[in-house]
């Protein structure tokens, strides 16, 4: 009785700050997440094996990611064959579809959409396609699709100063520039580079970076938030700003 007990206070402090997170995903949420985080730290594999069973895919995921690597391989091997199976599906889904973001805009509010094939990126009217450590398909897709020339990420710092901004000769615009990653154990510079091609933003780093959860959190939240590609890129530069202010 008294393990049933304490299992179910732990359940509900895990849920209710799962639900905090979700309500303030911004320059705030480190906090929340590292009260999971030592919360998850103080529970044994078998309870948060069990734990996992009440929470939906996407509640799974922002706990897994929370959880020490040393630690996966013990919880894994204590869950039920089933949830074991839907956890590193899940896992795998994720990072496969974490280098290449698509958005659209939908009723005025941007949209993400999903992208499993190249037939999925040809059929959308993305205003910004945004690719983390890209894998050579994503950038193939890209250059063929949309006839852009996409950098590597790896390639992007120590560029000379001219090579930081430019405009091709047919009117694509090129910015180089590096974005604050603020984290609890790691503070420095990420390369970021933007390509405007047309009516679509292309932004390519080796990194997923703050500022940028921050901008697609708002611009999902608020309807004419950004109403054309040009809106994100200076948006993104100006957030960024405040966030390097606030630092």
């Amino acid at each position: 009785m008294h393990d049933h007990e304490n299992f179910q206070n732990c359940l509900l402090e895990i849920k209710n700050l799962l639900g905090r997170h979700k309500l303030i995903e911004d320059l705030v949420h480190k906090q929340n997440l590292a009260d999971l985080q030592r919360l998850l730290e103080q529970l044994d594999a078998e309870v948060i094996a069990h734990i996992f069973e009440d929470f939906p895919a996407d509640d799974r995921q922002i706990i897994w990611q929370l959880i020490q690597d040393d630690r996966k391989e013990k919880i894994l091997l204590v869950m039920s064959s089933l949830m074991r199976t839907e956890i590193l599906s899940e896992v795998k889904h994720r990072n496969r579809n974490m280098t290449i973001r698509v958005f659209d805009l939908h009723e005025g509010r941007l949209r993400q959409i999903p992208i499993e094939t190249k037939e999925d990126l040809a059929t959308a009217q993305p205003i910004w396609v945004d690719l983390i450590m890209p894998e050579e398909e994503s950038v193939a897709w890209a250059k063929e699709i949309f006839g852009v020339e996409l950098p590597n990420p790896h390639d992007l710092t120590d560029l000379e100063t001219s090579a930081r901004f430019y405009v091709e000769d047919n009117g694509e615009i090129h910015l180089h520039s590096d974005f604050l990653l603020d984290l609890k154990d790691e503070s420095r510079n990420v390369a970021v580079a933007f390509i405007l091609n047309k009516e679509t933003l292309f932004s390519v780093r080796c990194k997923e970076l703050p500022v940028f959860r921050l901008q697609r959190l708002r611009a999902r939240a608020q309807s004419g938030y950004v109403s054309e590609a040009k809106d994100l890129l200076l948006d993104l530069y100006a957030a960024e700003v405040k966030m390097s202010i606030s630092n």
